[in-house]
């Protein structure tokens, strides 16, 4: 295990840096909300009473299915904009605290709006007449969440070969319990997207380029200002970025951490807390295992060999792309890299930050396909179907988001042909 003095130098090198990306900054915060569906808080907030489970279910938009009225009308709809405040919509809130199923989906402006955004999900189904009653619009809302989660996030983010063997050919390698998340995964691989967040954000009309500090300030009501536009944070998916026109993009997936992320305001009155140096403890203290050594235990193991032959899982060779005098001076290889920063490392040695290497990408998939697979309303059925087969099976909802993609098919399109803008063009009722 490395020494303090080593970890202490890992985290100051990851500190201070983010490079931007290719991958849209709303994906950032996508990714936050599928964490708090299926990672329970390391902390929860005082008075919480949901527990996370491994399941993507979408409770934590709707809570379970018995607490789910005690958050709808009459109408079996969400209420939003009913004089919560006098500021715009809102999600509904008692001294400035959401009540919500989950309080982490307050953590920040950008994530209680994409948690509003479902709500206003939801409401549509029923106002349009796609669903007949709450719970099969809960059931619509989540199938269409777990297809972008597959074919729109976990597209990008994943290495392509690996997200063709999970979700093409549907073959696991790691053999996670379904009914438990991996620490690997919560406290090392999905902590990827702290290396996508932003010092600052464009896409606030009344605030531009708009602090992270600005944004992180939970459990109040919402401020005009920060009222975003969702163009700004989910583009359309063009094989060219235009920086003039398209949605802002999010950092980089590498080893640095926007400085931002060292002043993160705590809950109830709490100091700053800085995000890097807690994952880094946190992994330290369970004795989490190093990255180079977690690597070669997964090639010991019986299907080690299949893995390599399939995947092409190797260590990563050398330190390029983590530079620092930090890192020299208190002599860290890659060997003694924590898992965390070595899957960041990984990612650009795989493909300069573009996506996940081999290793992040098996932890990624292995625990969201699982966590699809668990769900009672689920798009898996005795295997993966193709996006038209999905939407095929979602009645008039499925047909009006197959409208949407053809309306908005280009040559110039990406193979990711089904994306959070199809969904928000829909329910925004863009021309």
């Amino acid at each position: 295990m490395p020494n303090s003095n080593q970890i202490d130098a890992i985290a100051k090198t990851m500190t201070g840096f983010s490079a931007p990306g290719e991958i849209d900054a709303g994906y950032t915060y996508f990714g936050q909300f599928v964490s708090h569906e299926i990672v329970p808080a390391t902390h929860p907030p005082a008075g919480t009473t949901r527990v996370a489970t491994p399941v993507l279910d979408l409770d934590s938009l709707y809570g379970t299915p018995a607490e789910m009225p005690t958050h709808l009308n009459d109408a079996g709809q969400f209420p939003i904009g009913e004089n919560f405040t006098d500021g715009p919509d809102d999600l509904p809130r008692v001294g400035g605290v959401a009540q919500i199923p989950e309080p982490r989906n307050d953590d920040n402006v950008i994530i209680a709006q994409l948690h509003l955004f479902l709500r206003r999900f939801h409401n549509f189904t029923l106002q349009q007449g796609l669903a007949t009653d709450a719970l099969q619009a809960r059931s619509l809302v989540t199938k269409v969440f777990q297809l972008l989660t597959v074919e729109d996030f976990l597209r990008q983010v994943l290495a392509p070969v690996v997200f063709d063997s999970y979700f093409r050919f549907d073959r696991r390698w790691l053999d996670f319990d379904p009914a438990k998340i991996p620490r690997e995964f919560s406290h090392a691989a999905f902590r990827f997207g702290h290396s996508m967040v932003r010092a600052s954000y464009d896409g606030f009309p009344l605030t531009p380029d708009a602090p992270l500090a600005t944004l992180m300030k939970p459990r109040t009501n919402l401020d005009s200002a920060l009222v975003l536009d969702w163009t700004k944070f989910f583009g359309w998916p063009k094989a060219e970025r235009d920086p003039l026109v398209d949605a802002q993009e999010g950092g980089r997936i590498d080893p640095f951490i926007t400085a931002a992320m060292g002043r993160i305001p705590g809950n109830s009155g709490a100091p700053f807390v800085d995000i890097v140096a807690i994952n880094l403890q946190v992994a330290a203290d369970i004795q989490m295992p190093l990255g180079t050594q977690y690597v070669r235990q997964i090639l010991e193991r019986a299907n080690g060999p299949a893995i390599q032959q399939a995947l092409a899982l190797g260590t990563v060779p050398t330190m390029q792309y983590f530079p620092g005098p930090a890192l020299v001076d208190a002599a860290v290889a890659v060997d003694d890299l924590p898992l965390w920063p070595y899957i960041l490392l990984e990612a650009m040695h795989a493909s300069l930050g573009r996506h996940l290497g081999v290793l992040g990408s098996m932890i990624c998939a292995e625990v969201i396909r699982n966590a699809i697979v668990a769900a009672p309303d689920s798009i898996y059925q005795q295997g993966w179907r193709s996006i038209d087969e999905v939407l095929a099976s979602l009645g008039p909802l499925g047909e009006r988001l197959q409208a949407e993609r053809g309306k908005r098919a280009r040559a110039d399109f990406t193979t990711r042909t089904f994306c959070m803008r199809h969904l928000i063009s829909l329910v925004n009722d863009e021309p």
